[in-house]
């Protein structure tokens, strides 16, 4: 019995609290139609204003994205370059070896050609080692090159989806604007 009071007690105070709680929340401030409308009024244009901010920050990391990728490109184009005179320079310095040794293997003695042919095969390998790692590296600039030309694509394309949402949502809050701005007149 003692436990149904207490129950019964605690229900009746939440109950009634609860009633209270409606109550106090109803009886806040009435806005008037007007009101109504110019609050809704200029919450569309702070939404179309957030909208239209959002977009141009999209449009900046598009230019951002189009930056690097012409700037990947441009670095990956001076780095081929760069490899392709390094590898040139030693194939020049390669064949200028082994003309040399070719004119000392016509010269040489039966015991020599045992030296000169070790030579050559050290020279091939050193030459292919390095030729090797040339390689590597022009990969490796080759695929920087392709890189910033899909960052560039990427970026365009995104810039042209954002400029024409851009403009979507420019009219639209020059129109919240204009309907808030004839609102205003209108009161007055």
């Amino acid at each position: 019995m003692k436990q149904f009071c207490v129950n019964s007690i605690l229900f009746l105070l939440f109950f009634f609290g609860g009633l209270i709680l409606h109550a106090q929340e109803n009886s806040g401030v009435v806005l008037s139609k007007n009101q109504l409308k110019l609050q809704k009024l200029e919450n569309d244009v702070k939404r179309s204003e957030v909208k239209v901010n959002s977009i141009k920050a999209k449009l900046e990391v598009s230019d951002s994205l189009i930056r690097v990728g012409k700037d990947m490109e441009n670095e990956a184009i001076s780095n081929i370059i760069i490899l392709e005179k390094e590898g040139n320079e030693f194939t020049k310095l390669q064949n200028t070896e082994y003309k040399i040794i070719n004119k000392q293997k016509k010269r040489a003695s039966e015991e020599e050609l045992e030296a000169i042919s070790k030579e050559i095969k050290e020279l091939d390998l050193k030459y292919k080692a390095q030729i090797k790692e040339i390689d590597k590296k022009l990969k490796v600039e080759y695929k920087k090159l392709q890189k910033g030309i899909l960052n560039q694509e990427k970026g365009k394309e995104k810039q042209k989806q954002y400029q024409r949402t851009l403009e979507d949502y420019l009219d639209l809050l020059h129109d919240s604007e204009k309907k808030l701005e004839e609102f205003k007149l209108d009161i007055d």
